[in-house]
């Protein structure tokens, strides 16, 4: 015990450090250290499985189809440059606010048809196509239109909520985030 003071004493006394700002030091590049780390985002964005499909038990496909073939949906929400759940990016669209960006997605409805064929309208434009959910566990909505395919990850699937994020971009790297609810 003496010998290893001893050391720390001599360390202290040779670097010009007194033992309080050593102390204080160290806590500071600490504190800096754990900022830097919580500031720190992902660019690759894809939900985890239980915040998609096993918060509301959805482990099958089935029941995952008859939520989103239960009714029509509109858009509540629907962000731009998507991070987390924290950093929502920019809102185009916010149901009920003031000089949305993007108006026309209040008059968006998309029905999901037990058929596999979804048909979504905006304003006077009508876009028809299929869907499918990925694998056994419905984490991704594939909706086919005939420009494209839009891959998205589920976030929330209830009575009450379609919430998915969507890359975009060159390289995939941007994210919008879609909040639909059922439709009136």
């Amino acid at each position: 015990m003496f010998i290893k003071n001893y050391k720390r004493q001599l360390f202290l006394n040779s670097s010009g450090l007194t033992k309080k700002s050593f102390v204080m030091k160290t806590r500071f590049y600490a504190a800096v250290f754990v900022a830097i780390l919580a500031a720190c985002t992902k660019t690759n964005v894809t939900p985890s499985e239980n915040l998609s499909a096993s918060s509301n038990d959805l482990s099958s496909i089935s029941k995952a189809e008859a939520m989103i073939t239960a009714h029509a949906w509109m858009y509540n929400a629907f962000y731009m440059n998507y991070v987390d759940k924290n950093n929502m990016g920019d809102p185009l669209f916010v149901r009920g606010a003031k000089n949305n960006e993007d108006q026309i997605l209040a008059t968006d409805r998309f029905t999901f048809r037990a058929n596999h064929h979804f048909v979504q309208t905006e304003g006077n434009y009508v876009y028809k196509g299929t869907w499918h959910f990925s694998s056994n566990v419905p984490t991704t909505l594939f909706m086919k239109y005939d420009w494209g395919t839009d891959e998205d990850s589920i976030v929330n699937l209830n009575a009450n909520h379609l919430n998915f994020i969507q890359s975009f971009g060159y390289h995939a790297d941007d994210h919008s985030y879609t909040e639909l609810i059922p439709a009136q």
